[in-house]
């Protein structure tokens, strides 16, 4: 058996001028079975004025993490 599959997720503000989307949907496009999410009506500082929605999703990612370990 090889190495578990690996979770990862790429997310990006829409308006963020210093890793615009584009970036983050190169890095998603990069690594086999990577989910990107784009948040509308977001800038620098995406986990601070959206920190509700940012830690949903992490946790939302932690859960698959874990699930796609066992």
């Amino acid at each position: 058996a090889g190495p578990a599959p690996l979770s990862s997720r790429a997310v990006s503000a829409a308006a963020v001028r210093i890793a615009p989307p584009a970036t983050g949907r190169a890095l998603a496009a990069a690594i086999p079975g990577s989910k990107y999410l784009e948040i509308a009506d977001a800038g620098h500082g995406l986990p601070i004025h959206r920190a509700t929605e940012t830690n949903a999703l992490l946790a939302e990612h932690w859960t698959r993490a874990e699930q796609l370990s066992k």
